[in-house]
């Protein structure tokens, strides 16, 4: 009896496959297009200018002057309000023995800044 067709199909065994015929030969990496922007004859110039701004951009501000020239100290906010925890810059120096901010003398002066408002320009 002459067996059946589709069931000789089914058990043969799958035929080998040729790498040349399932997968397209790789052909030398060719060179890539020109890119768009003109090249850089100088790259250290280029590293020193991107260093630049990533120091500016991560470094901290300057401390602002006082009246008297020298750089003010930063404090908390610490009294129950809107303002709990905010940061601000005064002058460094003590208040003076009237306990008021004196303009002119050695004592601490009237300056004021909310870190907030501080640009460090």
């Amino acid at each position: 009896q002459p067996a059946d067709p589709s069931a000789a199909k089914e058990t043969a065994p799958p035929a080998s496959f040729s790498s040349s015929e399932n997968f397209p030969s790789r052909s030398p990496p060719t060179q890539s297009p020109l890119p768009s922007e003109p090249f850089d004859p100088d790259p250290r110039a280029t590293q020193e200018a991107s260093k630049e701004s990533w120091t500016k951009l991560f470094s901290k501000k300057p401390a602002p002057r006082c009246e008297h020239g020298e750089p003010c100290i930063t404090l908390t906010t610490k009294k129950p309000g809107v303002n709990c925890g905010r940061q601000f810059w005064i002058c460094p120096r003590p208040i003076g023995p009237s306990g008021q901010k004196e303009v002119g003398t050695q004592w601490r002066c009237g300056v004021f800044i909310w870190s907030s408002d501080w640009k460090g320009d």
